[in-house]
């Protein structure tokens, strides 16, 4: 469905690596602002991240504004490919 697309889209935006790490043997779409929150779907609101800094977004340790205003680049070329990477 649609959110499968967006999410994949996300991840091929991100390197498929996670946006504050960089690792990327399992990482996760999050919702900077959550949907219950007001949150939409739309790129600016999404962010790949790795479960611990996931988990640590979920928490509140890390916060909005520094998901908000991360300047992930990618250090390598990637194929967009899920799991081609490794």
């Amino acid at each position: 469905g649609k959110w499968k697309y967006i999410k994949e889209q996300a991840m091929i935006r991100d390197g498929y690596r996670c946006a504050i790490c960089g690792f990327d043997i399992h990482v996760h779409v999050h919702h900077i602002t959550p949907l219950a929150n007001n949150g939409t779907n739309s790129f600016s609101n999404l962010i790949t991240l790795c479960p611990n800094h996931h988990a640590m977004a979920d928490q509140g340790i890390i916060s909005v504004e520094h998901l908000r205003n991360y300047d992930w680049k990618p250090s390598v070329t990637t194929d967009p490919t899920p799991h081609a990477n490794r």
